[in-house]
């Protein structure tokens, strides 16, 4: 059997060795009717989903690849290089190898995905992303249709493992999905065991972020009753089949429990209730709309949904700082390199944008600028009037203005 990545791989290097052979490839599709032409791609080490993006490629224009290599072959003078290009051509059995392979692949991709976004919170996917992609490779490993890849699924799957049990040891990977308010415990309760949902609660609870915000010996507000509550009260105790005397309800936070940790009222209104997250508005968003509603949570939020569930970003950080730093600004110093790295940044994200003043301010700042009376020197007189204006200028870059 021959190792079907390696064949893709180099009739991938022969494709993008030369313009030539790029333009013999391009010109198969265009030959062929197809609109807009692909290129191959290959596969690096360091980047994730790579050799998966180059073999779906490569299934994608199959059927110009045979004859590209093809016409590669006949161009060879050398008898024995040609022959040895086409041998680089790939059986029906071979492609449907690759096809396997890609699909194998294509649940890694799904999972890479879910977590390698650097503009939104990522950390909440990562225990449901592990456990669809561990169950999704050993599944596979027992189907005969999938034998020639049981042991790298065996393998693939034991490395899954060793991640899935790093998630143990802190409560963060929980916790933030705990801070979807759309979701909560839903999906801890269609896949896991009930004493699971249990220690995830429990490792809640134990964060005592009350206290950092409101210092120790405090207790939450207890609600006052209104005069129309009052009565409420007293016609259902009147309306109670119970001869007892008494409230038949302890009022909010009479419990030990509760005086013991405050923040357990808020903890479990926040899960009890019914939340709706509308379409286009992010966890980030909505915690700043509802800071006041749950304030413990939201504290939570802040700190919780900004850790990223893998490197992906911070690399492409340092990517970014590298081609500001470039040879030609080889002296830039850090606040410099800061700065730039900031307005990229914002520039991308279409995040910079200024504030109007109120008109009242500029009413009360141009008061004393008198109107425009045709006069030559009015602008000389009155230096204030060049604030705010733009002017467009169209001229040679050779002329010289003196304002």
């Amino acid at each position: 059997m021959r190792d079907v990545i390696g064949l893709v791989r180099a009739i991938t290097v022969k494709a993008r060795s030369s313009a030539k052979r790029k333009e013999r490839l391009k010109n198969l599709q265009t030959c062929a009717g197809r609109t807009s032409t692909l290129t191959l791609l290959l596969d690096m080490k360091v980047r994730w989903s790579s050799t998966y993006n180059m073999l779906s490629r490569a299934l994608q224009l199959r059927e110009y690849i045979k004859d590209f290599i093809y016409e590669t072959g006949r161009e060879e003078p050398d008898l024995e290089k040609r022959a040895k290009i086409d041998k680089l051509i790939l059986s029906d059995d071979e492609w449907t190898l690759v096809k396997l392979v890609v699909e194998l692949l294509g649940f890694a991709d799904c999972a890479q995905q879910a977590f390698s976004y650097d503009d939104s919170p990522t950390l909440h996917s990562g225990i449901p992303a592990l456990e669809a992609l561990h169950k999704a490779w050993s599944s596979r490993a027992k189907r005969p249709k999938y034998q020639d890849f049981t042991e790298a699924l065996a393998a693939a799957a034991e490395k899954i493992e060793e991640y899935y049990e790093k998630t143990s040891t802190s409560h963060a990977y929980t916790l933030v999905m705990l801070l979807d308010p759309e979701k909560k415990m839903d999906y801890f309760k269609k896949h896991w065991s009930e004493e699971l949902q249990k220690e995830v609660i429990e490792s809640a609870e134990e964060i005592e972020r009350y206290y950092e915000i409101h210092g120790k010996g405090t207790s939450p507000p207890v609600p006052t009753q209104t005069s129309s509550q009052k009565k409420l009260s007293k016609l259902l105790d009147e309306l109670s089949d119970s001869d007892d005397e008494g409230p038949t309800v302890p009022p909010a936070g009479a419990s030990s429990a509760d005086s013991q940790k405050p923040w357990l009222r808020e903890f479990r209104l926040y899960l009890d209730a019914t939340h709706r997250v509308s379409d286009g508005t992010s966890l980030i968003k909505w915690w700043g709309m509802h800071a006041s509603d749950f304030p413990v949570w939201a504290s939570l939020a802040r700190d919780y949904l900004a850790i990223m569930a893998s490197s992906v970003s911070s690399e492409r950080a340092f990517s970014s700082a590298g081609i500001t730093i470039s040879k030609r600004r080889n002296r830039l110093k850090g606040d410099i390199v800061e700065a730039l790295q900031f307005l990229k940044c914002l520039f991308r994200k279409d995040l910079i944008f200024r504030e109007h003043a109120p008109s009242s301010i500029l009413e009360a700042e141009y008061a004393d600028v008198p109107e425009d009376d045709g006069d030559p020197d009015w602008v000389d007189e009155n230096p204030k009037a060049w604030d705010g204006l733009i002017i467009d200028l169209d001229v040679d870059s050779d002329d010289e203005i003196e304002i």
